[in-house]
C-alpha cells in the first residue's frame, strides 16, 4: 500500500513538473501576453539586455490598423512558470514625419516597475550620438534599427531613480562634428517626470 501511495506521489509530482516545463514562458512570450490585443499587429523583439532584477526587452508593433509603429520598452523577470512581465511603456511615432522633426524623447520611471529609461525615436541618420545630462547624470544613447527604413530607437539605461529629476538636457552629435542641445521645457518638466509625456524637438 505504501509503495502504491509513494509510486502515485512520484508520478504525481513528475507530471506536474512537465506541465510547468512544457508551459513556461520565454521573455518575450511574457510580454506578448501583456501587449498584444486586437490594436497590435507583427509584434516583433528588436533587443534584450539583462539588468538588475530581472531582463529589459525592447520591441515593436504596428497599431492603429497598421499606420503607426509602437515602441516597447518592458521588464519581465524569470519566475517558476517562466517570465513574469513587471512594467514598462510605449511610445508612438505618430506626429514625427515633419520636416523639422529631429528626436522625440520620453522618460519610463522607477514607478513604472522599470530600470528607469529614456526611450525616443529619431530619423536623422547624421546623428551619431544623444547624451542625457540631468542632476548631475551623464548618459548617452543606444541605437537600435526601428520598423521602418530610416527610423531608429534609441534608449538610455538610468542606473538610479530620476522621477524627481528637474532638468533633462540632451546634447545631440552629429557626423560632421557639430553638436547642438535641447532641453525638455520647464512647464513641461512635471509630467515628463511621471512618463506621460513624449517631448518632440525640432531641428534649429
Amino acid at each position: 500500500m505504501k509503495k502504491n501511495i509513494l509510486g502515485i506521489l512520484v508520478l504525481t509530482i513528475a507530471v506536474i513538473c512537465a506541465i510547468v516545463l512544457m508551459n513556461r514562458t520565454t521573455p518575450f512570450e511574457a510580454v506578448q501576453i501583456f501587449r498584444d490585443n486586437n490594436n497590435t499587429q507583427e509584434h516583433t523583439l528588436i533587443d534584450i539586455e539583462e539588468v538588475e532584477g530581472g531582463l529589459m526587452l525592447y520591441s515593436v508593433a504596428k497599431v492603429n490598423n497598421g499606420e503607426d509603429n509602437m515602441y516597447f520598452s518592458d521588464m519581465v523577470e524569470k519566475s517558476l512558470m517562466g517570465y513574469t512581465w513587471l512594467g514598462g511603456g510605449g511610445h508612438i511615432n505618430k506626429g514625427i514625419f515633419q520636416d523639422e522633426f529631429l528626436f522625440s524623447a520620453q522618460l519610463l520611471n522607477e514607478n513604472q516597475n522599470v530600470r528607469p529609461t529614456i526611450m525616443g525615436i529619431c530619423l536623422n541618420e547624421e546623428i551619431e550620438k544623444i547624451t542625457l545630462i540631468s542632476n548631475g547624470l551623464s548618459k548617452s544613447a543606444n541605437f537600435l534599427s526601428g520598423k521602418d527604413e530610416n527610423e531608429r530607437l534609441y534608449y538610455i539605461p538610468l542606473s538610479e531613480p530620476v522621477s524627481k529629476n528637474n532638468n533633462f538636457i540632451f546634447l545631440v552629435e552629429y557626423s560632421s562634428g557639430s553638436s547642438s542641445k535641447y532641453d525638455v521645457l520647464e512647464e513641461d518638466i512635471e509630467e515628463f517626470q511621471k512618463g506621460g509625456l513624449i517631448e518632440y524637438f525640432m531641428e534649429e
